[in-house]
């Protein structure tokens, strides 16, 4: 059988190639034919890239404005590269290769072999997407890659250029018409071709039909003259022809330009209404847990007032303790040089029974009572020292784990307001209308997947 191949040039859309968004065109029920040769994230392969050439280039520089803080942006923001390029390879068409059909199926495999060499013919194009759709009507490979090359000699030495790669690669234009693209692409399906043979495919060329202008036989000489002016005529038309086409060239570049920048709009727009619906969902989790936080902050800080005032009975058992200890120094004191404590001599002529009776008895039960007084104060400084003693160091402990519980409380907090002012700044940079929009489309679309699940 015989079946046209076709090489085009894809808007890379990476969702719809995920299918994480999912077209009108698209059978949901054959989408479990689809194969996934590569899925990565377009950012790491950048990353892995061109990091280490960004660091080489930035040490050279002198100037801080012209060290480049992230390539990615920069390509991104480009007018002159792409951050990626995709193209779609095709066989046959929706009639004679339908993707339900046994025909389809031997397609299928012809661009599974195609897409197992692609990166070694191609060591220049770093692919990162790769899908096979089998759940259109016909099948078809995506292929995203993004182009570099090595040792440049201008900026980077190791940069984006889908020129300068396919050069590497041995593609090289001579002409507008002959471009380093179009010799690839050709290259690309001479490869396909030959897959194609063996699986019993040969290849349909679609005939070209040019124009032909008939020469007019001019008979009579009297004619020549006339005929010259026409041609200047025409030659006036052919260069307003050729300026008029350069003008509609100059326009195809400049809106194909436009409808991809409108396209990376597009998809950046959708990257960012699911950041922001992410940013809500974790706003209202963040809220709930600065909620809990606060509260028990708050219980933090009355635990921490009751400890407070444990703390200054604890002081009042200290200054108790103060004074019942000055009130010893005190007796203690007066027994060391009050006069009542001391033995008097013994009058004249005066016998030892009444020298016992009127001082020495006296004296000894004055002793007796001051004993008895100071045992009873320093059993109760004993007890006071014991208890005040246990209780600072019981509340001591407590309060350092409440000082370290309002630490790591507090810490949080901070963390989570950091993150709610992160939430504000996206309100603000977009406005609160536009974030709500964007809130209320990405719950939509979750739930237009949602039935589409439940559909298939």
């Amino acid at each position: 059988m015989e079946r046209t191949i076709s090489i085009m040039v894809g808007k890379g859309s990476c969702s719809h190639n995920r299918r994480s968004f999912v077209a009108k065109n698209v059978d949901g029920r054959r989408t479990i034919r689809n194969v996934v040769f590569k899925d990565e994230q377009i950012r790491k392969v950048y990353h892995e890239l061109f990091d280490e050439a960004q660091q080489r280039y930035n040490d050279k520089q002198k100037r801080k404005d012209r060290k480049i803080d992230n390539y990615y942006e920069k390509i991104r923001t480009s007018k002159q590269e792409k951050l990626y390029h995709e193209i779609i390879v095709q066989i046959g068409n929706k009639d004679d290769t339908n993707a339900k059909s046994v025909d389809g199926m031997i397609a299928k495999h012809t661009l599974e072999d195609y897409m197992k060499d692609f990166e070694k013919r191609n060591p220049n194009l770093r692919v990162f997407g790769a899908y096979l759709h089998m759940d259109e009507e016909t099948p078809h490979l995506h292929i995203d890659f993004v182009p570099f090359v090595t040792g440049s000699k201008r900026g980077m030495d190791t940069r984006v250029s889908l020129k300068a790669a396919l050069d590497a690669q041995g593609f090289r234009g001579n002409s507008r018409g002959n471009t380093e693209w179009k010799r690839w692409v050709e290259s690309e399906k001479v490869e396909l071709e030959k897959i194609m043979k063996r699986h019993g495919i040969q290849r349909l060329k679609k005939g070209t039909h040019e124009k032909h202008l008939s020469v007019l036989d001019f008979e009579k000489r009297e004619r020549a003259k006339e005929v010259k002016q026409l041609e200047e005529q025409i030659k006036e038309k052919d260069d307003e022809i050729v300026q008029k086409k350069r003008q509609i060239d100059l326009q195809f570049e400049t809106d194909k330009i436009i409808r991809e920048s409108i396209e990376e709009k597009r998809e950046e727009l959708k990257c960012v209404r699911l950041e922001i619906e992410d940013e809500r969902a974790a706003k209202e989790e963040i809220q709930k847990e600065t909620d809990s936080l606060r509260q028990k902050k708050r219980e933090i800080e009355i635990n921490v007032i009751g400890l407070m005032e444990e703390r200054n009975e604890v002081q009042k058992d200290y200054l108790e303790y103060a004074s019942l200890s000055r009130s010893l120094d005190e007796a203690v004191e007066q027994y060391e040089n009050g006069w009542q404590y001391r033995l008097q001599e013994p009058e004249r002529l005066m016998s030892a029974k009444s020298y016992g009776e009127k001082y020495v008895e006296p004296l000894l039960e004055r002793l007796k009572r001051l004993l008895k007084s100071l045992l009873d104060m320093l059993r109760g400084l004993q007890y006071r020292v014991l208890r005040a003693e246990r209780e600072n160091v019981e509340l001591k402990v407590r309060i350092e784990d409440k000082d370290r519980l309002i630490k790591y409380q507090g810490e949080e907090i901070e963390r989570l307001e950091e993150v709610e002012e992160k939430y504000g700044a996206v309100v603000e940079e977009l406005g609160e209308e536009v974030v709500e929009r964007i809130v209320e489309r990405g719950k939509e679309l979750e739930y237009e997947r949602g039935d589409g699940l439940r559909g298939r």
